[in-house]
């Protein structure tokens, strides 16, 4: 394998960046825009165990956006969509999309959600 590939390719490996952006910010609503950069190096050995191929791909990579609005004092609204790169090609799919009611007697929501 050439250097020059090594040296591009190991660090890649190790850099992972997520980041968040508030879009807006009031004392009753929030807009918050993030994401997270996960690489992925996978390899192929052919039957000798030798490395036959290197792919650098997005592993799971993210995006999403977070809104919350205060409707009272104790009745808020939120939701959070996201979704998410696959490892093969880049295609987008959706990770996570929920809304819901949330106050001081607790939190109901609606959609796909990680438990």
């Amino acid at each position: 394998m050439k250097k020059t590939l090594l040296a591009i390719v190991i660090p890649a490996m190790f850099a992972t960046s997520a980041q968040a952006v508030e879009i807006l910010k009031t004392d009753t609503s929030a807009v918050d825009f993030y994401g997270q950069f996960r690489t992925q190096l996978k390899t192929v050995a052919d039957d000798q165990g030798d490395i036959d191929d290197l792919d650098l791909n997005a592993g799971s990579s993210r995006m999403g956006v977070s809104v919350s609005h205060k409707v009272n004092e104790n009745v808020t609204v939120f939701g959070k969509v996201e979704i998410g790169m696959a490892g093969n090609g880049g295609d987008l799919d959706g990770r996570l999309h929920y809304t819901g009611v949330k106050g001081d007697w607790g939190k109901l929501a609606f959609g796909r959600q990680w438990t």
